[in-house]
């Protein structure tokens, strides 16, 4: 059952002496005398709050406000934590409906905001609000394994545009000609228009909606609908200037416009899923946080790393599905991340990626940076970022090596055999 305000306990309201103030006229009373609701303070009363009760019963009258300061934190957490159930009710309907929304792994956000929600007298009614949002996120991981990277495939190829991969733009223009050889029986299409509406919207629409957690299938059927609109609504444009032209062709268009797309757009699923099965199972990474397409705190509750956190750079390493090997291989500054051992990445666990960062540290003469590797990126962070002003700019980034700056894969191997071996390098 979802959390209301007759769960949230009075705390400090109780037994509270609270002032009131009302307009001349005025319904609604007001415990905070800055409130800007508050027109004239016509009326004033002093209301003595029960010692027993909840928020949903705090007050006999209608009052919009309560007094700034540990009043108003109560309240205020307490609404947060009846939201934050309830949000955890629609992301059940929304998974039920094929739907995943990776917000859900945040539970950062609230507590931060809201310091007094996780705190007495309201840290059993957290407790209560995080054990039904962890049974859901169980429940999420494990759609995840399957929705996952086919979301990384869309998400990778949405980026087009601003990508400096052949590959990829390759692959971009197979989805495209998948659409115009679909629309070859309608003539009223040329195989440019098709290919510039595929490239610039419908193409774009799908991925992205696949990107943001739409089943794939749904995603199919909103774009092949949207078309069909955008068809019939140009048709009847067409036909109310120049009327003599309607035959069959045009009345029967939106039709074949929506069948042409639905078979389009299963094709490209195809394709996505071509995509995933090339980049099956997870390899052993070093990567910069925050650059693949999760946020950090799903990231981090789904494949826990080691992390180095500094002024100039954070990095990960860990054992991650290998369909984010396409992200890695882009380009920010430098590479992405390192696919760093594909074949024993099933041996990276517990301590070992810590390992493989304090030895690659220690390997490459910065010992004092392997003593500030977390063996589990926390979140939020618990240290503040290392200084590393003084440190040289190559060791910042990733590359390819030959005219490339940055650590290349060839410099972490040994770091990384010596890692899964059990084995920890010493400064000297």
């Amino acid at each position: 059952m979802a959390l209301t305000n007759a769960n949230i306990p009075l705390g400090p309201l109780a037994g509270a002496e609270l002032t009131l103030w009302c307009a001349k006229s005025g319904r609604l009373w007001h415990g905070d005398s800055s409130c800007p609701d508050l027109k004239q303070r016509a009326r004033e009363v002093v209301q003595v709050q029960p010692r027993k009760g909840s928020s949903q019963t705090w007050c006999h009258r209608a009052v919009c406000c309560v007094p700034p300061g540990l009043l108003a934190d109560h309240f205020a957490a307490g609404q947060a934590l009846v939201e934050f159930d309830g949000r955890t009710d629609s992301l059940t309907q929304q998974l039920a409906q094929g739907k995943i929304d990776l917000t859900a792994f945040d539970l950062v956000a609230l507590r931060q905001e809201h310091p007094n929600a996780v705190r007495a007298p309201l840290a059993k009614v957290w407790r209560q609000c995080r054990e039904r949002r962890e049974a859901f996120l169980a429940e999420l991981s494990d759609e995840l394994t399957s929705r996952l990277p086919m979301m990384v495939a869309a998400a990778w190829l949405r980026t087009n545009k601003r990508s400096k991969q052949h590959v990829k733009r390759r692959k971009y223009a197979r989805f495209k000609d998948l659409a115009v050889h679909k629309f070859d029986q309608i003539d009223r299409l040329s195989p440019q228009d098709v290919r510039e509406l595929a490239g610039r919207h419908v193409l774009p629409k799908f991925l992205g909606l696949v990107k943001d957690g739409e089943h794939p299938s749904s995603a199919a059927a909103k774009v092949s609908a949207e078309q069909a609109e955008w068809a019939r609504r140009s048709v009847e444009e067409a036909l109310s200037e120049r009327p003599e032209q309607a035959d069959e062709g045009w009345a029967t268009l939106p039709d074949r416009v929506h069948e042409a797309w639905q078979k389009t757009v299963q094709l490209w699923i195809g394709l996505l899923n071509g995509i995933c099965t090339a980049h099956h199972g997870e390899t052993f990474a070093l990567f910069h946080e925050g650059q693949l397409p999760l946020p950090t705190y799903a990231l981090h509750r789904l494949f826990p790393c080691a992390r180095i956190r500094t002024t100039t750079f954070t990095w990960l390493a860990g054992p991650i599905p290998a369909i984010f090997r396409l992200f890695l291989q882009e380009r920010i500054v430098g590479l992405i991340g390192l696919e760093v051992d594909r074949e024993h990445s099933h041996v990276y666990r517990d301590k070992r990626p810590a390992w493989f960062l304090k030895n690659l540290f220690t390997w490459h003469g910065f010992p004092e940076l392997a003593k500030h590797v977390e063996t589990v990126a926390s979140d939020p962070p618990r240290k503040p970022p290392l200084d590393t002003s003084h440190i040289d700019n190559y060791f910042r980034g990733f590359g390819y090596g030959i005219h490339d700056n940055g650590l290349i894969a060839a410099q972490c191997n040994y770091a990384a055999s010596m890692a899964w071996r059990d084995r920890r390098l010493r400064k000297g």
